[in-house]
């Protein structure tokens, strides 16, 4: 159920990079603990890339020639430990700049921000009904829901 929402410049990267990209952040997502090697997990992932014109983004109230990132990782509370967000946000951040052609450091890897937002359990709905941890742990594991 995890829901990715990037944020990026538009123009910047093309169709097929897009694409590229989205996998990439989607294998990257896959890193949690609930999720390795698990195709059920996978189905449930949705991405949406949202583009901006460049000059619309401001850094200190300036406008900035090198592109800006956000990634939004949505899940429910509980679903991944600190230390595999940390995991994720690295990962994400490398695939974002590959895509992009530029180098993994930290004067690049800073243009991008990854933020993740937990949903309380019994608040996230698809389908006209309520699901929550259980659930998900439940289809992931193989059963249904």
């Amino acid at each position: 159920m995890p829901l990715i929402d990037l944020h990026i410049p538009l123009g910047v990267l093309d169709q097929e990079h897009q694409d590229e990209l989205a996998q990439g952040l989607l294998q990257s997502l896959m890193l949690c603990e609930h999720a390795i090697d698990n195709p059920r997990a996978q189905s449930i992932n949705w991405i949406y890339i949202h583009e901006h014109a460049p000059e619309k983004v401001y850094v200190a109230g300036q406008k900035k020639n090198k592109p800006h990132y956000r990634v939004e990782v949505t899940l429910l509370e509980g679903m991944m430990s600190q230390e595999t967000r940390e995991l994720i946000a690295r990962d994400m951040t490398r695939k974002i700049l590959q895509a992009e052609g530029t180098a993994d450091n930290a004067m690049n890897a800073s243009r991008i921000w990854i933020l993740f937002h937990d949903m309380p359990d019994g608040s996230w709905a698809s389908g006209g009904r309520i699901y929550g941890l259980s659930d998900l742990m439940k289809y992931i594991e193989g059963g249904t829901s």
